[in-house]
C-alpha cells in the first residue's frame, strides 16, 4: 500500500507553487521531504490533506482516490496531518482536544505520550511548544491513520523534546503506518527515513535513499546537511 501523489499542481495567491510533483509514501516506512523555505513542502502537505485545492494531478491512498476531497473525508480515508506550528485548540483542555480529535476513548494517546495524562485538565494554549507538538501528534494518532503527514516536527523545540518525538514516528512506521516527514534538520530526517525527496522551487529536484541524497545535496539550496535547511 502506498500514498501516491502524481503530477500535483497547486496555486496559492494566483501563483503556481507546486509544478507536476510526484512522490510515494510507502506504508510502514518514513519518507522525508526536504527543501529550502518556500520550496513548497507545506503546500504539498496542505494539498494532500485536502486543505488546498490542486489544479492538476491526483492523490491516491492505495485504491482510494483522495483528489479534491474535503479534509474530513481525507482524514476518514486514513490520512492524518500534523501541520506546522503545533496547531491545537488553545481554549480547550488537553483532554477535550483529544476527545474532539477522536470522538472515542483517548487511552491510545496517553499510552504514546504519558506526559499528556498529567496535563489533561490544562488549557492547550498554556502548554509549552513541545507539549503542544505532543498533543498535535496524539490527536493525529487517535485517527488511526494509514498515513501520517508531519510538517516540521522539530520547529521551535528543544533537542530533548525532539528526541522524545522521533521514536514515536519510528514506532508508527514499524506498525505499518506510512509517514511523510518534513524536517528542518536534514541530519535528523536522513537518519530516520528510508526514502527522501527534495523540493526546489516547487519541483522534485532530487530523490533517492538517504545515503544517495546525502552525497548529492547541493548547498546552494539546502545548506549544510548536518544543520538546518
Amino acid at each position: 500500500m502506498t500514498l501516491a501523489v502524481r503530477g500535483l499542481r497547486v496555486a496559492r495567491g494566483g501563483r503556481e507553487v507546486l509544478h507536476d510533483v510526484s512522490l510515494d509514501v510507502p506504508a510502514g516506512q518514513v519518507t522525508a521531504l526536504l527543501g529550502a523555505n518556500g520550496a513548497g513542502k507545506s503546500t504539498l502537505v496542505l494539498a494532500v490533506a485536502g486543505l488546498l485545492r490542486c489544479t492538476a494531478g491526483s492523490v491516491m491512498a492505495g485504491d482510494d482516490d483522495l483528489t479534491g476531497l474535503r479534509p474530513e473525508r481525507v482524514r476518514a480515508s486514513g490520512v492524518a496531518a500534523v501541520l506546522e506550528g503545533h496547531r491545537v485548540l488553545a481554549s480547550l483542555t488537553v483532554a477535550d482536544n483529544l476527545r474532539v480529535a477522536a470522538g472515542r476513548d483517548s487511552q491510545a494517546a496517553y499510552a504514546a505520550f504519558p506526559e499528556l495524562r498529567e496535563l489533561a485538565g490544562r488549557p492547550a494554549g498554556t502548554l509549552s511548544g513541545g507539549q503542544q507538538q505532543m498533543l498535535a501528534l496524539a490527536q493525529a494518532l487517535l485517527a488511526r491513520p494509514r498515513y501520517l503527514l508531519v510538517d516540521e516536527l522539530s520547529f521551535g523545540l528543544a533537542p530533548g523534546v525532539v528526541a522524545r518525538l522521533v521514536p514515536v514516528l519510528a514506532g508508527l512506521a514499524r506498525d505499518g503506518v506510512g509517514v511523510l516527514l518534513i524536517e528542518q534538520f536534514t541530519s535528523l530526517a536522513l537518519d530516520l527515513a528510508e526514502h527522501v525527496h527534495v523540493l526546489d522551487r516547487g519541483r522534485v529536484a532530487l530523490r533517492g535513499t538517504p545515503d544517495e541524497v546525502r552525497d548529492r545535496l547541493h548547498t546552494a539550496y539546502l545548506g549544510d546537511v548536518h544543520g538546518e535547511l
